[in-house]
């Protein structure tokens, strides 16, 4: 049996998934403009762990 989220935390989980999606878009965009090859591997390593983030969140909402 599955549980329902809230009205509450389903806005949550949504707001939580926009902060990823923003850090994800800074991230690449950053990685973008730097030219220090440890620097770009730290903000693309964020941005992949970010797009994970929301993929998983994503899911999460659509399983319930």
């Amino acid at each position: 049996m599955q549980q329902q989220l809230s009205s509450v935390e389903l806005a949550n989980l949504r707001h939580i998934i926009l902060e990823e999606q923003v850090a994800l878009n800074k991230a690449d965009f950053f990685a973008q403009q730097v030219s220090d090859p440890k620097l770009k591997s730290l903000l693309e390593k964020k941005a992949q762990r970010c797009k994970e983030n929301v993929q998983q969140l994503n899911q999460f909402i659509t399983t319930y």
